[in-house]
């Protein structure tokens, strides 16, 4: 399907909805168990109707304007967020934030009566199974659309703290992580080194190809026959879309024997970044979804290492 004329002015509306709600700190409670960083739970008001939750990890003692920031996102399913306290104790703001907004450092069972009785459930004609499909006849009430202000909004929140050095900004995750990924780089500009791995939401019209699309398979053939509401809403959330916009550096991986995130669906957002984008693709011919990014991960840890080194030479 041809890219929607008003995709940009649809992510510049939801900017408007978001910049309209101000950015506040709901909670931020410190975490004293760990003594390496600074560790905290933090919500942050968002539009919609969940706010941002994460683990923040801030590196000890840190002077303001000292610190790289990082920002990770989550794949499919419902989690806790992580504490990158690794990342933290290197040098390294690290704020990673869950998909749903949800409790975090809960107990296993929170998570999974939530994914059975309530993310993984019928809510209505427009909700079936899986909160990834629901609303998804309509492009500002689908369920990635809160997600993608969240993600917007954590950006905005880490790019605030005073520790933040104003120049590096890191952002990573796989699977349904790697389209926020994709999303973010297209949404803010301020992000200077991206990795995407197995990026779900991309080419949602490929079955019109006859080619599988990607996770989440948002429709068919024979759904868009019947009611292209389906495929209008889910080619504002198209992966290969938000890849025109990105100017950052950015790592991506693919393996061919993935069928969730089926290569062709990988290569459409990757084909579609910029040839003056600094880009890279890993391939793995007998991978499946969990195909490990070596070759992203090593390019981030680099990344930073660099960053780290140029600011010790300066000290």
């Amino acid at each position: 399907m041809r890219e929607p004329e008003d995709f940009d002015a649809f992510w510049d509306q939801v900017k408007k909805e978001l910049a309209a709600v101000p950015m506040k700190v709901l909670e931020k409670v410190r975490i004293p168990e760990e003594k390496r960083v600074e560790l905290y739970d933090v919500k942050i008001s968002c539009a919609g109707e969940k706010p941002v939750s994460g683990y923040l990890c801030v590196p000890l003692n840190a002077k303001p304007k000292s610190c790289p920031a990082f920002v990770g996102f989550h794949g499919a399913g419902v989690r806790s967020s992580y504490k990158r306290v690794d990342m933290a104790a290197r040098g390294v703001i690290a704020l990673d934030i869950n998909a749903h907004g949800i409790e975090n450092g809960k107990p296993q069972s929170f998570y999974d009566d939530l994914k059975k009785n309530y993310y993984n459930t019928t809510l209505d004609k427009f909700r079936p199974t899986r909160y990834a499909h629901w609303n998804k006849h309509d492009r500002d009430k689908y369920y990635f659309k809160g997600m993608y202000m969240r993600l917007m909004r954590a950006l905005e929140y880490v790019k605030s703290l005073p520790e933040w050095d104003g120049k590096h900004l890191i952002v990573s995750g796989g699977s349904q992580g790697g389209a926020q990924v994709l999303a973010a780089c297209a949404l803010d500009h301020d992000i200077t080194f991206a990795r995407a791995g197995v990026p779900a939401m991309c080419d949602h019209s490929g079955c019109l190809g006859n080619r599988r699309s990607g996770w989440p398979a948002l429709y068919t053939r024979d759904v868009h026959r019947k009611d292209p509401a389906y495929a209008k809403c889910a080619s504002y959330y198209d992966g290969a879309y938000f890849a025109r916009r990105i100017r950052c550096p950015i790592w991506i991986n693919t393996g061919f024997a993935d069928n969730t995130c089926p290569p062709t669906s990988v290569f459409a957002a990757y084909n579609s970044i910029p040839a003056k984008t600094e880009k890279h693709m890993q391939t793995c011919p007998d991978g499946g979804h969990g195909t490990p990014h070596s070759e992203g991960m090593k390019a981030m840890n680099n990344y930073i290492d660099s960053i780290l080194k140029k600011q010790a030479v300066k000290k």
